[in-house]
């Protein structure tokens, strides 16, 4: 590799000269292999630039477009040793790369040759990759997964503030408790048909729910209030689930309503007795709000949980909900309404 251009020094007459720099000084002076200093030759300083063909450390100096070749103020070669080694590294700035990344990146450059050749090659076009085509077997397509976040009903956020998603909507057949007041159940309700669901309720207090089909949707055929336990079913899809409601008591419903893929039966209990049935014990979920000292204890044989978790049931706020799911941790979290949801609602509370 040859030297790097450098500019001629200035004229004792002051104009300009095309002629190449030689290894001669301006005085006549033999010039030794060592770069000269930085002493004026001519009133100017030479900005510590060797005339000399020994390397320099600094960048060409000449308008010529750099390429890698040395050029002189004329647009000729400029004769001199070559580039290598320690030197030639020192002339790029980088130093040698000791345990670096290996080869096949653009750190594996450990000598400064290779940087010399990235340089010359930036800006140049990259061959095309022309890959062969590929047959994934079927084995490898059963791995293929996409990432999806969850879906659900959301009932409530967590105490870091995140939604929590109850899979309300299954394509089996599901049951769900819920063990607290009206409120909550208008709430949970009102959330389902922002989802696209589709209502029924059977109630024995009628008076809570008319109008709410209406007020959430501004239609008259997402929701239908029936009078006491009665059987029901609506056709649901994955897109348009089906929901049944059942507020009739404290013993829950004595009717088989038509279940299947979509439909999802949330039976509602103002408060457990005794008289809380064996076959909702087999709930997917339950949903609850806060329990007495009596509530407590029918809740250990009928919830399958333990007595610390039965004195945090006793010690939920009016705002808050605990959610219990086969073969998972219970949950903690707060219902979060939202300002529509008060206006509809007001604040939460823990009604019987």
């Amino acid at each position: 590799m040859s030297a790097p251009p450098v500019s001629a020094p200035p004229h004792p007459n002051g104009g300009p000269s095309n002629a190449p720099v030689s290894a001669t000084p301006v005085s006549g002076q033999p010039v030794s292999a060592a770069p000269v200093s930085a002493v004026p030759v001519s009133g100017q300083p030479v900005s510590a630039v060797p005339v000399s063909g020994q390397p320099v450390s600094a960048q060409p100096t000449s308008a010529q477009p750099y390429s890698g070749i040395p050029m002189s103020t004329s647009g000729m070669p400029v004769s001199g040793s070559s580039l290598s080694g320690a030197g030639s590294a020192e002339f790029f700035g980088i130093e040698q790369v000791s345990q670096g990344p290996t080869e096949g990146t653009v750190y594996g450059l450990p000598i400064a040759e290779r940087a010399v050749d990235t340089i010359r090659d930036a800006g140049q076009p990259v061959d095309p990759i022309n890959p062969l085509p590929q047959l994934p077997t079927a084995s490898a397509l059963e791995l293929l997964t996409s990432a999806s976040p969850q879906a659900g009903l959301v009932i409530g956020k967590d105490a870091d503030h995140r939604p929590v998603v109850a899979p309300l909507f299954r394509p089996e057949v599901t049951h769900v408790n819920l063990i607290g007041g009206v409120y909550l159940a208008r709430l949970i309700v009102f959330r389902a048909l922002a989802l696209g669901t589709r209502v029924a309720v059977c109630t024995n207090r009628p008076q809570e729910w008319d109008k709410l089909g209406e007020w959430a949707t501004n239609r008259t055929d997402r929701m239908a209030v029936l009078p006491g336990d009665q059987p029901v079913t609506i056709e649901a899809s994955q897109h348009q689930p089906a929901l049944y409601v059942y507020d009739v008591g404290e013993t829950g419903s004595k009717v088989q309503p038509v279940l299947g893929p979509w439909r999802t039966q949330l039976t509602v209990f103002p408060r457990l007795t005794n008289f809380f049935p064996h076959e909702a014990q087999n709930a997917d979920m339950t949903v609850l709000q806060r329990l007495t000292a009596e509530e407590a204890a029918i809740a250990r044989r009928h919830l399958r949980v333990s007595a610390d978790v039965l004195q945090l049931f006793q010690a939920l706020k009016d705002d808050m909900t605990a959610l219990v799911r086969k073969g998972t941790k219970e949950k903690y979290l707060w219902t979060a309404p939202t300002n529509t949801e008060l206006q509809m609602f007001g604040q939460p509370m823990r009604t019987y």
